[in-house]
């Protein structure tokens, strides 16, 4: 069984991951503007060669992809989100499966920490969930 830590430090400095080289980004891309409008609903979830947040719906249904440069983040931020993606990326070569519990434990503590940061950044007038099968949710 995995097991994820809960309570991750969410600040900037608690999360250390290795400078990755970029991928090709594919799909449909989307910009996000909050100008006069209700909370923006975003989920942080890591697919394929794809930035790692999505808009969802009123519904609850995920989209399209939005571009971390359309969004008020730190370009140190958008650095850390895509080496995150980055690594869930370099699973297609294995079918998606991680190497070994440790580094997928690890993997996840990252986004949880990742997705506090996109919270406090991204303020009030965005609601940010993340996603990775049974360690979702809307509270870390």
């Amino acid at each position: 069984m995995l097991e994820i830590p809960k309570s991750v430090d969410p600040s900037p400095d608690s999360v250390s991951l290795s400078a990755l080289p970029g991928y090709p980004v594919r799909g449909r891309l989307q910009s996000c503007d909050v100008s006069d409008r209700e909370r923006v609903r975003l989920l942080l979830m890591a697919d394929y060669l794809a930035d790692p947040l999505w808009y969802r719906a009123s519904s609850g249904v995920v989209t399209y992809m939005i571009r971390l440069e359309s969004l008020p983040l730190s370009a140190k931020l958008r650095e850390r989100l895509r080496a995150w993606a980055s690594r869930y990326d370099a699973l297609m070569e294995t079918g998606y499966e991680w190497p070994n519990p440790a580094e997928e434990a690890a993997w996840v503590v990252d986004g949880r920490s990742l997705w506090n940061i996109l919270r406090v950044e991204l303020g009030p007038g965005y609601d940010v969930r993340y996603f990775y099968g049974a360690d979702s949710g809307t509270d870390p």
